[in-house]
């Protein structure tokens, strides 16, 4: 185990070259996408190699620069870790806005946060641009398809998985700092500016959560990232990347999979919400414990929301022989 780093005492573009040069080979974003039948794994050099190539496509093509708003409708997704990251390294903030939400309303926060750039999935490229104009400057497409390969006609947007490749591995450019604005949360139709979050708002946040779940690189987390929700961005990504950890990400909770795959993937942490913990105890399918699954790495499972509902952690305890633990999320500010 290396010596541990206080999460908010560097920036984001610090903290990840730090990362990469203890942790290089290692594994650390697993993702899944059950309805493509599809799992990435990059490790933090290859990440961290994504981050740098998307900072070069944000400041050389689309006109990035710090204080810049760029926001992403990807959904949970690899690509949209790597975006985030990447405004980070650059001192840009992130925008990332539900997929679910309607074009107008997704069109409003856009206008609202005075986006320089944005990301958005395949699927809602066309009512996006739309509803937006030019509201959100370049929008580039992202394609769902690993090799970028669009399942419909782009309408002459960029294709991020094509254009990023070429460019520059590494990214020497300005380095964004604690100060910078790193995050806009809680965006919504009627208020569409949402909260801003600065990093060292977002990082002391993490390290908040990290503390308190005794993270370290020892660890596996696995959790649903939903990615326009600060508490999805901070315990599935940035615990576990500043503890030296592996996280493993899905694009939707699927209770059917669940267990397997923590199984499968050595899961030590698990982060669910109160309703995707109430969707397992209502699933048929059976438990752990009924496959014979080796869920003996897993030390906690924990739930986000609150109030607790009445009697969930006695009814997960009782059905699955593991204790459920509830959190709320810390008050720490930080700059936000």
């Amino acid at each position: 185990m290396r010596e541990s780093l206080r999460l908010g005492s560097v920036p984001v573009a610090e903290l990840l070259d730090r990362q990469v040069a203890g942790y290089g080979d290692r594994p650390f974003v697993t993702f899944y996408d059950d309805a493509r039948d599809e799992r990435v794994e990059l490790s933090y050099k290859t990440f961290d190699n994504w981050v740098h190539k998307t900072a070069n496509l944000l400041v050389e093509e689309l006109g990035v620069g710090r204080g810049d708003r760029v926001a992403t409708v990807g959904g949970p997704h690899w690509q949209a870790s790597a975006i985030q990251f990447a405004c980070w390294r650059v001192g840009a903030c992130a925008v990332p806005i539900d997929l679910a939400e309607s074009a107008e309303t997704t069109a409003s926060i856009m206008r609202a946060t005075g986006c320089a750039a944005a990301f958005v999935r395949e699927e809602r490229l066309a009512e996006v641009r739309g509803a937006a104009g030019g509201a959100a400057g370049t929008v580039v497409a992202l394609v769902a398809d690993p090799f970028g390969n669009p399942a419909t006609d782009l309408g002459g947007a960029p294709n991020f998985s094509r254009i990023v490749l070429d460019m520059p591995d590494i990214y020497d450019g300005e380095a964004g700092s604690l100060y910078d604005d790193a995050l806009v949360v809680l965006a919504t139709e009627h208020a569409p500016g949402g909260v801003v979050l600065s990093q060292t708002g977002l990082l002391t946040r993490a390290a908040a959560i990290a503390q308190r779940w005794a993270v370290d690189d020892a660890d596996r987390a696995m959790g649903t990232l939903a990615d326009h929700d600060v508490d999805g961005v901070v315990t599935t990504l940035l615990v576990p990347f500043g503890a030296g950890a592996g996280t493993v990400l899905n694009r939707a909770f699927n209770p059917a999979t669940w267990w397997r795959r923590a199984a499968d993937e050595r899961v030590t942490v698990m982060d669910l919400t109160s309703v995707e913990a109430e969707r397992l105890l209502a699933a048929g399918a059976d438990g752990p414990a009924d496959e014979g699954l080796d869920l003996a790495r897993l030390r906690m499972v924990a739930f986000e929301g609150g109030p607790p509902p009445a009697g969930l952690a006695s009814r997960w305890q009782e059905r699955f022989g593991l204790p459920l633990r509830h959190w709320a999320a810390p008050d720490e500010g930080g700059g936000a």
